[in-house]
């Protein structure tokens, strides 16, 4: 039997022996646009700088954040994808049309990144680029600066395309916009499949053809196809307490909600608004996001309900409400700490567009939610918030004094959508690892294996993921 001398040397040189695998490299990570999608990538960089290593953050000069903990680089787009243009767009009937402007605004924006000669000096030393999913040029940029690479997905398993070539059962996998859940009819599953099939048509009409564009352009000799499945390692932003169950290929891992976290302490100003005496005591956050917002109709619509309700009002909005509205227990900010406020005690309610990480967010701090969906993804995180019990959802485009009042005080005074959110938020507290540590983990374990020189690296790729899809259909000949 081994003394505890001998157990002590043994665990001494294993922990040296990992601390060799992976030393410090350089990170450069690249976010979609949206507060969310940078909030993601900011948690992976920060535990990434917690470890040693270098990493810089690019982005766009408009969505800087205060928050924001990982170095930046910022770069200019001259028309910048702004909420009166989601607006407009949202607004629109022809949704092949709404597509293709969504096409060219990230053809723009991938323009300003690639041909920034800056970027190309300054990074062309690294050693890994994380990249956004939902961005196009995450998967060019790294092959013009001659780096390894790895994706995430900051809007969970809700997306059109493919995860790296995994399974996708149309019987019980709802598609991205349909609406429904894992449990469907006959109808609903044909009516599923059918809409498999126009994603995929549009994949190929919009998303390919813009990867393909930019790949000639910037004389990257990898097509299009193959560029999407070259990653070795894809991480997910989400986790299976409210997902709907699905197979992940073995280089798709769900590492688990990325932006919840512990509540730190509040601003000031905030923290004295909702501590006051009763009668207002207790608080609703009201945050729909960075880019989608209420019209004006709706701002005063809103208003009118949410200075009926018994409790205080947090409301996150980018214009400046405050000089045309006004109210005793209705505080305007440009800015909040979503985080820190759905972890407070005083907090009942959360009044969200269902985007990723504010779903995700108030589920971890276990607050029941009223969802005000703009977009097919939100209205499938909707589906999911349903099904959990833990909010209802309200039409976002024929909003009332009634309906909003109503829904706030169904969430508070029914126990049931408590206690549903209570159930969930323990067992997404209860993971033996943080999301950000798994993330973090499972990039320097890539690493490690691709600078590990006696390994095949052939062998831990993924045939699939490497292989295009008449080989995987079996139809290559």
């Amino acid at each position: 039997m081994a003394t505890f001398t001998q157990k002590y040397i043994r665990c001494l040189l294993l922990i040296a022996s990992l601390m060799n695998v992976v030393t410090s490299i350089k990170v450069v990570l690249l976010p979609s646009f949206g507060t969310s999608h940078l909030l993601v990538m900011d948690t992976i960089g920060a535990e990434l700088q917690n470890r040693g290593h270098e990493v810089v953050i690019l982005v766009e000069e408009e969505q800087v954040i205060p928050s924001i903990r990982t170095a930046t680089a910022t770069y200019a787009v001259s028309d910048h994808f702004s909420a009166a243009v989601i607006n407009n767009l949202t607004a629109s009937t022809n949704n092949f049309e709404v597509i293709k402007k969504v096409m060219a605004w990230q053809s723009h924006y991938c323009d300003c990144v690639l041909s920034h000669s800056q970027f190309r000096r300054r990074f062309s030393h690294f050693d890994l680029m994380i990249g956004d999913r939902s961005l196009p040029c995450a998967y060019i940029l790294p092959e013009i600066l001659n780096l390894t690479y790895v994706i995430v997905s900051s809007v969970g398993l809700n997306a059109p395309m493919r995860l790296m070539n995994s399974p996708n059962p149309l019987a019980y996998i709802p598609q991205y916009g349909t609406g429904y859940s894992d449990k469907m009819n006959l109808l609903q599953r044909t009516t599923n499949t059918l809409v498999w099939c126009g994603h995929t048509i549009a994949s190929h009409i919009f998303v390919y053809r813009l990867i393909e564009k930019l790949r000639q352009e910037y004389h990257v000799e990898i097509d299009a196809s193959q560029l999407k499945l070259k990653p070795a390692l894809m991480l997910i932003s989400a986790d299976f307490t409210l997902e709907f169950a699905r197979p992940l290929m073995p280089n798709v891992q769900l590492v688990g909600p990325l932006t919840p976290q512990p509540p730190s302490a509040l601003p000031h100003h905030l923290d004295d608004f909702i501590s006051n005496v009763r009668p207002y005591q207790r608080f609703v956050l009201v945050s729909l996001g960075s880019i989608f917002q209420f019209s004006n109709d709706q701002v005063m619509v809103a208003y009118r309900s949410l200075s009926r309700l018994p409790f205080k009002v947090i409301w996150k909005h980018s214009s400046n409400l405050s000089n045309n509205i006004s109210n005793d227990h209705i505080r305007i900010e440009n800015w909040v700490p979503q985080n820190d406020l759905l972890g407070h005690p005083n907090i009942v309610a959360f009044i969200t567009h269902c985007g990723p990480s504010g779903m995700y967010e108030g589920a971890y701090h276990g607050v029941p939610m009223i969802g005000l969906p703009y977009v097919p993804e939100q209205e499938t995180n909707l589906v999911q918030i349903s099904r959990a019990g833990i909010g209802i959802g309200l039409n976002s485009t024929n909003l009332t004094t009634d309906s909003i009042y109503d829904a706030v005080m169904e969430v508070v005074n029914n126990p049931s959508y408590k206690q549903n959110a209570r159930r969930i938020s323990k067992l997404l507290k209860g993971r033996p690892r943080t999301p950000r540590h798994e993330a973090v983990d499972w990039i320097e374990l890539w690493l490690s294996i691709l600078t590990t020189s006696n390994v095949d690296k052939a062998k831990i790729r993924i045939s699939s993921g490497i292989t295009g899809q008449r080989a995987y259909y079996k139809l290559s000949f």
